[in-house]
């Protein structure tokens, strides 16, 4: 398997090259106010390219009338180094996405037995449950998309909250730094903490979401089911020799628990923060924690891929294990051919079931002379039930394809999941490639501007 790659530096923390590209723009819009000749921009720009942080302070602050205030210069860091961030995230989930939906293709007619309150339930499909993953992920894309879209609006201009004291244009910093357009009220631009909290909550759902799609497939592969086999690479020697745990996903899940409740804390904490220094601090958690959020997300995608499911769990294994209590389908077809109340009905299946066991036969040689026995004994009436219509109603495939509703784990409707969730995950990597395009030109933009004086 190729390496895992390391967490990136967090994006949301303060950097040079955010604070380069502001101070850039600064220049650019300077010029075009009228506030700086082309000699001084000229002058600004090669301070700034040498990285001359005495010049800086000289040759640019002063004549764009000051220092950037610290409100609007933290609230640009955020925003730029958070779309940045965004982005990297929304590509790691796509690609998340694509692996389950591949798992869920490939596995659309794999049957298992969901248990519930550790009692066999009813037969599910893999690729149904794929599919459920994958809408949960869904989700969390939706809820990307939008911060995204609330968190790309340019506060550049805003000063402390009263705007510039000269006249640069705000519209055209916004375009040359990328944004899709401004936080039009100068003092919401400069103070506002809502989006520190709203990146905190959709990532403290979705590394919810990952949670439980990991706590899954650990109970799918425990040695108590047995259903999947997890990836060698996954696995590292435990204390028990005969066993490996997984460690790669405990650790994910382990970290999709710390990070919620940094995020949770941080609900607490960014309202408490009074000063800079503070909130600053929290972003730059927020931002180690994306980042390494999208490195998680990049070894759960290569699980899905590579991930088995055991072989011999067949589907007379299941038929036997499913149906300890009665089968929906063959108490509503008994009630239906008889006539018997559903009640009465469940009743007779049970008769049935008890001599079953009695005589230690498996449910699957359960026999229309069973049932009809049972009814004699417990008093109910005679009717007509042939061998194939019983072994109809037992086989899981048929159960699971008379749930062709929209959404269902039917063929038919798997089908149309699948084609519909591949086709969403390729309109959201059209539009995330238009936003990079986005991004990408405004930095050619600047550069123009920047040659052109």
């Amino acid at each position: 398997m190729p390496p895992i790659p390391s967490p990136a530096a967090p994006s949301l923390s303060e950097g040079r090259e955010i604070e380069d590209m502001i101070d850039r723009a600064r220049v650019i819009a300077a010029v075009e106010a009228g506030r700086l000749d082309a000699r001084s921009a000229r002058t600004c720009l090669a301070h700034l390219a040498a990285g001359i942080e005495g010049n800086r302070q000289g040759a640019l602050h002063d004549p764009l009338g000051g220092p950037l205030p610290q409100a609007e210069r933290q609230a640009l860091h955020f925003r730029i180094g958070s779309r940045e961030t965004l982005l990297g995230l929304m590509q790691a989930n796509y690609r998340l996405r694509e692996a389950v939906i591949g798992f869920a293709e490939t596995h659309r007619q794999a049957i298992y037995l969901h248990c519930a309150y550790g009692e066999p339930a009813e037969p599910r499909n893999f690729g149904h449950w794929a599919l459920m993953a994958d809408s949960a992920l869904a989700r969390d894309s939706e809820r990307m998309v939008a911060l995204y879209n609330r968190i790309n609006r340019s506060p550049a201009g805003a000063a402390s909250g009263n705007g510039a004291e000269f006249g640069l244009n705000r519209l055209m910093l916004a375009d040359l730094l990328g944004f899709d357009g401004l936080v039009e009220n100068t003092l919401d631009a400069a103070q506002s903490r809502d989006l520190v909290l709203e990146c905190a909550g959709v990532l403290a759902i979705w590394a919810q979401t990952l949670a439980g799609i990991v706590t899954e497939i650990l109970g799918h592969a425990s040695p108590c089911e047995r259903r999947m086999v997890l990836p060698l690479w996954v696995l590292r020697p435990s204390l028990l020799k005969s066993e490996r745990a997984p460690e790669q996903l405990l650790e994910l899940r382990h970290f999709s628990t710390r990070a919620i409740g940094f995020m949770s804390g941080l609900f607490t904490s960014e309202s408490a923060a009074s000063g800079p220094v503070e909130r600053l601090g929290n972003q730059r958690q927020l931002g180690e924690l994306a980042n390494e959020l999208a490195v998680r997300l990049e070894v759960l995608a290569r699980v899905f891929e590579d991930l088995e499911l055991v072989p011999e769990r067949g589907t007379s294994t299941v038929t036997d294990a499913v149906y300890r209590s009665p089968p929906p389908e063959l108490t509503r077809f008994l009630q239906d051919r008889s006539g018997l109340s559903w009640t009465d009905a469940t009743l007779l299946i049970d008769a049935a079931l008890r001599d079953l066991d009695a005589k230690s036969r498996p449910l699957s040689a359960l026999a229309p002379e069973d049932i009809a026995r049972a009814a004699k004994a417990e008093g109910f009436p005679a009717f007509d039930l042939s061998t194939d219509e019983l072994r109809s109603l037992l086989a899981p495939e048929l159960f699971i394809a008379h749930r062709n509703t929209i959404g269902g784990p039917g063929a038919d409707s798997m089908a149309s999941g699948i084609i519909s969730a591949q086709a969403r995950i390729r309109l959201g990597l059209n539009r995330l490639d238009e936003r990079r395009r986005q991004v990408d030109a405004a930095g050619a933009r600047l550069r123009a501007a920047m040659k052109a004086i």
